[in-house]
């Protein structure tokens, strides 16, 4: 039988060339996470906001506001958007939050249809639905419960 001798090398980050930690530069603007230091600190920051933090996002609005309601308190099955009447056809995305469970519809043209197939929204929980819309056509927004709503809807998008 055979036997082998190993051994032990110590390998640390300062041994390689050059310090990777201090490889290329931070963006304009932009600061460490209070008790991070190097590369370490940084990694930290951004594990915890991927788990569960905040982080503040600048957007650019494309298109135009159909509705925008904050707080916007509704009675059962009354219209939460009365009357939108369309003056192009054009694609929408429709964003809802609600403090209570119910069922969100659309009435198009005084066609009855349930978004989210029928289902009831969950509590504090942003949907997104795509709503093509088309010249001339009227719509109205309707939920099936009392409720507080946050509404965002954009067209053109």
């Amino acid at each position: 039988m055979a036997s082998f001798n190993f051994e032990t090398h110590n390998i640390n980050v300062t041994s390689l060339p050059g310090d990777p930690s201090q490889d290329g530069t931070d963006a304009t603007g932009v600061t460490q996470p209070t008790g991070g230091v190097g590369i370490r600190g940084w990694l930290s920051g951004i594990f915890n906001l991927f788990n569960g933090g905040t982080a503040k996002v600048n957007a650019t609005l494309t298109g135009s506001i159909i509705c925008k309601e904050t707080n916007k308190i509704t009675a059962i099955a009354t219209d939460i958007l009365t009357d939108y009447t369309a003056t192009t056809n054009m694609n929408s995305t429709l964003m809802i939050m609600t403090n209570t469970t119910g069922i969100l519809s659309l009435e198009v043209d005084g066609v009855l249809g349930y978004l989210n197939g029928g289902t009831s929204l969950d509590v504090s929980k942003w949907y997104a639905f795509e709503v093509p819309i088309t010249n001339t056509s009227v719509y109205n927004l309707q939920f099936s419960a009392v409720a507080t709503m946050q509404i965002k809807w954009i067209g053109g998008v």
